[in-house]
């Protein structure tokens, strides 16, 4: 890959410049339009460069003594606070000569970007089902607001904004079903979930992931739930009862707390990241104590805790995909779940990392197109992805 410097686009420059000086005419802002609209990638660079708080923020992060080895890293990067992957050769390009800067263009130079794409691939959305101790399973996302159950003394609802609710069902008419024991939500590759236990404890359920928990916590010693997967807890507290989620290899306990458990089986480690509060983790016969912006993490009979990102570990439960530091690997596996797609690979791909994001909503093609950039290539067949050099 090597930086060569070029004219950019002059007429998108143009035409972004007039919007912003209130300068175009019909026909231009027609044509602006247009161009906004030919792919997500488009629309989230307008949105970015016509906002005018982020231009200024730019505008003093912006160093014009940048050499060709930090625009390099441009194409990867962005301001800490700014986490959308755009089509970097423009950006660049049209962000440095809006700000009278010179600009540069990324080429590469080995091979041109080749994408088959048979069909827009769409992230993943609310949807899960929920399996009752009786067996009986309801599909949330097409499952009616209101009520959908009775179990023991809970009332088993679907609110009106998607989530599931557990509550007390003292006034619940005779006519619901009554049935006791655990409860199972489940998402699919492509799904996720919100719901709020019985205790009044809050899950988010990222895709590919089960959580079991008892229909009602009455008469329990301990709060129990069982992850598969990831999942994001705000325990409600209660001192006498502590929280406790268990994962195939770990057992985590608390007494009220917000944090992030991820335990999917293809990652080959559990990595549970404190967001508030204080937990304590356990592994094997190992028990480590978690502060606030710490993460645990349990691998090979080990269990380490380390300082965590924040940002990148609660990424997925802010809407966003983001990445720090991580190979085409770590990133296709979350492509895999999000998008409900097949991964697989051919020949030795270049080893890099990546730092970036994008909002978790956008379609596929957006990520593709920007990690297309840097040597790697990909073909998309139906919902199958092949990754290449």
């Amino acid at each position: 890959m090597n930086l060569k410097k070029i004219e950019p686009s002059q007429r998108i420059i143009h035409l972004i410049s007039g919007y912003i000086s209130g300068s175009l005419s019909d026909d231009e802002s027609m044509e602006l339009k247009n161009w906004t609209n030919q792919s997500a990638a488009n629309t989230l660079l307008f949105e970015e460069l016509t906002n005018a708080d982020y231009r200024s923020e730019m505008l003093k992060k912006w160093k014009p003594e940048e050499t060709e080895e930090s625009l390099r890293s441009l194409k990867l990067r962005l301001p800490e606070k700014r986490k959308i992957w755009w089509p970097y050769a423009a950006a660049a390009a049209i962000v440095a000569c809006l700000l009278g800067i010179t600009y540069y263009q990324v080429q590469v130079d080995k091979h041109p970007v080749q994408q088959k794409i048979v069909q827009e691939i769409r992230p993943g959305s609310d949807r899960a089902t929920l399996t009752l101790a009786g067996g009986e399973k309801i599909d949330l996302a097409s499952a009616a607001n209101g009520q959908l159950a009775q179990q023991s003394n809970v009332l088993i609802q679907k609110t009106a904004d998607g989530r599931l609710l557990y509550s007390n069902a003292d006034q619940a008419p005779s006519s619901a079903k009554a049935n006791s024991g655990y409860n199972t939500v489940s998402t699919p590759m492509g799904g996720q979930f919100q719901l709020q236990l019985p205790d009044g404890t809050k899950v988010w359920l990222n895709a590919a992931s089960s959580l079991k928990y008892p229909a009602s916590f009455s008469g329990l010693q301990d709060r129990p739930v069982e992850l598969s997967g990831e999942a994001y807890f705000e325990v409600a507290h209660d001192k006498t009862h502590p929280f406790i989620v268990k994962t195939t290899d770990q057992t985590i306990k608390v007494l009220g707390t917000h944090f992030n458990v991820n335990s999917y089986a293809d990652e080959h480690k559990t990595t549970t990241t404190l967001e508030q509060g204080k937990i304590q983790v356990s592994y094997g016969n190992k028990t480590k104590i978690i502060t606030p912006g710490e993460q645990a993490i349990a691998t090979h009979e080990e269990l380490l805790v380390d300082k965590a990102n924040l940002e990148t570990a609660l990424a997925w439960k802010n809407g966003e995909l983001l990445f720090n530091n991580a190979d085409i690997q770590t990133i296709m596996r979350q492509v895999s779940r999000w998008y409900n797609v097949t991964v697989k690979y051919e020949g030795v791909l270049p080893k890099r990392t990546f730092t970036g994001g994008m909002p978790r909503n956008a379609d596929l093609s957006a990520l593709l197109k920007v990690l297309a950039l840097n040597d790697i290539h990909f073909e998309v067949n139906g919902r199958v992805i092949t990754v290449k050099p």
